[in-house]
């Protein structure tokens, strides 16, 4: 079986550790970043299947940074979920606008989580799967 790898992108120690913590038991690879720009450094590095990122962070924020990824071919199809205690309307708008898959609220549930990571990896697996 396939092991799939995540960048988790945050600013907050506590939350990264947690985020990590949780998506390593689920059996996945995990790979971090601080901040927009050092996510964007790293998807070239380790080439993330999925990039979990916090919204607000200092320098380019997860807006900013999902928008650069999606500019970028070669990691224009890499989903990304965001996350954000703001999610509202507008804020859903945005996170849809910059081509994220989901902007899903915090505080997260863990097992919600991990399952939303699961959905998306196995839509993206149908999708690239050879047609007959």
């Amino acid at each position: 079986m396939r092991r799939y790898r995540i960048l988790i992108v945050d600013d907050e120690p506590d939350l990264l550790t947690s985020l990590v913590r949780t998506v390593k038991a689920a059996g996945f690879d995990v790979s971090i970043a601080r901040d927009g720009e050092s996510a964007i450094l790293e998807v070239a590095r380790f080439a993330p299947d999925l990039i979990l990122s916090d919204v607000i962070m200092p320098g380019l924020n997860g807006f900013q940074a999902t928008r650069k990824l999606k500019e970028n071919e070669a990691s224009t199809g890499i989903p990304v979920l965001l996350m954000s205690a703001m999610a509202g309307p507008a804020d859903r708008f945005w996170a849809e606008e910059v081509g994220a898959v989901a902007l899903l609220r915090k505080p997260l549930d863990t097992r919600d989580l991990v399952q939303r990571i699961e959905d998306v990896l196995a839509a993206r697996e149908q999708l690239d799967a050879p047609k007959k």
